[in-house]
């Protein structure tokens, strides 16, 4: 009973801690049935707690991902693959601009639609709100920016529309299925644990998910940002031409 107490009582759900308790009362115990009583009521209570924690950033990483690699290259590929591009270098407008107001228009609609699910959720499925919405808001703005810039890549890269949402789709749907948004990352074979890191939102989801801003999440993202921002200077540079 004191064991299931503490159990109860975790304020952060370590699956491989969990597993170890039930492993061991089941090597020790030949009271099955206590075990196995011990085990569905303990586990009905972390999924469920588990479950209104990360509900939020879970909806958020998924709805900024989407909107970022599937909606943004679209609208990148019209503005560089069509006459609009002509338009500029005829007012001598810098071509970059498309790229700059594109990707801060993307970012305001999502903050947006983020801070709809925010305070939306609470009330729909009974999530439970971050206990530092200045964190989680911090976290989601390097988050949705780091996203924005890998999705400006495939807009930059890609001429084709066709090409490019089939791009977009192939990036879009690793990213959502290794970052743990659906199932624990911890679960995965280890080469898919690493591969889903290269992706920004499991960083995202890690950060968000988390009361404190916490640095060894942070600067993956600010690697990803910066690197995809450099790529993107490249490329934008090319269009010049």
């Amino acid at each position: 009973e004191l064991l299931r107490e503490e159990v109860l009582q975790m304020q952060t759900v370590n699956f491989k801690k969990y597993a170890d308790i039930i492993v061991n009362l089941q090597m020790k115990n030949d009271f099955y049935w206590l075990i196995k009583h011990f085990d569905d009521q303990t586990l009905d209570h972390i999924r469920s707690k588990f479950d209104r924690e990360r509900l939020i950033p879970s909806m958020t990483v998924f709805g900024v991902s989407m909107g970022a690699l599937i909606g943004l290259p679209p609208s990148l590929v019209e503005i560089y693959g069509s006459d609009i591009k002509k338009v500029y270098r005829a007012n001598g407008v810098p071509v970059y601009l498309g790229l700059v107001l594109t990707n801060l228009s993307a970012f305001l609609h999502l903050l947006l639609m983020s801070v709809i699910l925010f305070f939306a959720a609470p009330l729909v499925f009974a999530a439970a709100l971050p206990g530092h919405p200045g964190v989680y808001f911090g976290g989601l703005a390097v988050f949705t920016a780091a996203s924005l810039s890998v999705a400006s890549i495939v807009g930059l890269a890609v001429k084709d529309q066709g090409k490019t949402s089939m791009i977009s789709i192939l990036i879009f749907l690793p990213s959502i299925l290794l970052s743990g948004i659906m199932f624990p990352a911890g679960m995965l074979p280890g080469a898919l644990e690493m591969a889903g890191k290269l992706f920004p939102a499991s960083w995202g989801y890690l950060l968000m998910a988390e009361d404190t801003l916490r640095f060894e999440y942070l600067w993956p993202l600010l690697l990803i940002f910066g690197l995809a921002d450099c790529v993107c200077a490249v490329l934008a540079a090319g269009k010049r031409e």
